[in-house]
């Protein structure tokens, strides 16, 4: 079975490609849970929001990816993703499709 993500991996690829903590939006954009998180990372524009969990305590797992370029609140996102268990490669896949990489 996969690993799940974790936060500071999450954290390790999201600043490598240039992302940061989205201050200018949300007071908290980190808030770890106690088998995930809610997160949220802008870079330029862009805003991306990665929350989980891993189902460790409550299953089953689950991850929602919401991406928005050039954000605007009260606006959809440009990409939206929702599934089971979040692994790294679940997020590089996403970030592709978002066209970030």
């Amino acid at each position: 079975m996969p690993e799940p993500l974790n936060i500071t991996r999450l954290e390790e690829i999201l600043k490598s490609l240039g992302f940061h903590e989205a201050k200018e939006y949300v007071d908290f954009p980190i808030v770890p849970g106690a088998d995930g998180a809610d997160t949220f990372w802008t870079r330029g524009s862009d805003l991306l929001q990665v929350s989980w969990s891993t189902g460790e305590i409550e299953p089953p797992p689950e991850y929602i990816l919401r991406y928005a370029k050039q954000y605007k609140p009260g606006h959809p996102p440009d990409l939206e993703e929702k599934g089971e268990l979040l692994t790294e490669e679940t997020l590089m896949a996403f970030l592709k499709k978002a066209g970030v990489i």
